[in-house]
């Protein structure tokens, strides 16, 4: 049976973490690499002593190509966090996907009936949270399980959005569905993109796990963060956090902190946000804790950025700080 968080929402001061050597889900496993792991998230130990939580995401395309090596795996990392005092959140799918270097995760064809030959043998990727929930049902180090980082990312004006949107609410209710099969402890949540899709959400999860980024268009970066655009993501992490009130459930933000090529204003970006979203109650997991090959986690000359994010890593490669980063420990 699910149990509630284990700590205080509030309480929880996290990261997300791709390891340094990877570009998407699907590499960081089937290259795993657990010493990169204990010794970044080490350095993100000692450069963030209150760092306590680590948004870690799984690959089911790993998970088919070796199921009991992807286990043994996923239970050596959760070894390695447990051992640094490190709560973990898994994101067991991903619906995230991007134009300039993609991460590996699920499409429209995995879950709309009838699209594709993807489900000749039901819903994929069951087995696999089967096997998650099995192996991982009563482990105290797993904080909560995300069941999909950013589902619903569809265009207002894309003409089947309302079916897919229920497409893709079913496909999610039966992921949750199984980890209970599976007889796990653990809360749930789902990684949505904006407060908007929490509702969508709510009858199968037991906390929102929403992503409250303080965006700023690209040709502002550089410059000072005015006062309008603290104001309106005030307004919006406090809408998030009434919501959760009202139906009665915890909240975090699994992904905050918007990037920038000048580091200067990142700077001001990882204030402010982090600062809101604590004044209001919120979990915090920082956008992302390690310079990797992964989207918008590398500076330019290193690999394809997208033009209006910049870049988003705290840690450099070589293990120093990015200048001014280390602004993010006045909030935790």
């Amino acid at each position: 049976m699910r149990q509630p968080l284990a700590v205080s929402a509030a309480e929880i001061n996290g990261f997300n973490y791709q390891p340094g050597y990877s570009s998407c889900a699907f590499e960081t496993w089937r290259c795993y690499d657990p010493a990169a792991f204990q010794s970044e998230l080490s350095r993100g130990r000692e450069l963030f002593p209150k760092m306590n939580a680590v948004r870690i995401w799984l690959s089911w395309n790993a998970w088919c190509r070796g199921p009991e090596r992807f286990i043994d795996q996923v239970r050596r990392t959760l070894d390695i966090c447990g051992g640094l005092r490190l709560g973990v959140v898994p994101v067991i799918f991903n619906r995230w996907h991007d134009s300039i270097l993609d991460c590996d995760g699920i499409y429209l064809d995995h879950f709309v009936p009838g699209s594709s030959w993807l489900q000749k043998y039901g819903l994929p990727g069951m087995d696999y949270v089967r096997d998650l929930a099995l192996a991982f049902a009563s482990d105290q180090r797993i904080l909560a399980w995300d069941l999909c980082n950013e589902p619903f990312t569809y265009d207002d004006d894309f003409p089947h959005r309302e079916e897919f949107i229920r497409y893709e609410q079913d496909w999610l209710r039966q992921v949750a569905d199984r980890l209970e099969e599976g007889g796990i402890t653990q809360p749930v949540g789902v990684g949505t993109w904006c407060p908007q899709c929490d509702p969508l959400v709510n009858d199968f999860v037991d906390i929102f796990m929403t992503h409250l980024y303080l965006w700023v268009p690209a040709e502002k970066h550089g410059g000072v963060l005015s006062a309008e655009s603290i104001a309106a993501f005030d307004e919006k992490v406090r809408g998030a956090a009434d919501y959760a009130a009202s139906v009665g459930k915890p909240i975090m933000t699994t992904e905050t902190c918007w990037g920038s090529f000048d580091d200067a204003f990142r700077c001001q970006l990882i204030e402010h946000a982090v600062r809101l979203c604590k004044k209001h109650g919120l979990g915090v997991f920082a956008h992302a804790l390690y310079e990797s090959d992964f989207t918008d986690l590398h500076r330019p000359e290193q690999g394809r950025l997208s033009p209006d994010i910049g870049h988003l890593e705290f840690i450099r490669r070589d293990g120093s700080l990015r200048p001014g980063h280390e602004i993010i420990n006045q909030f935790f």
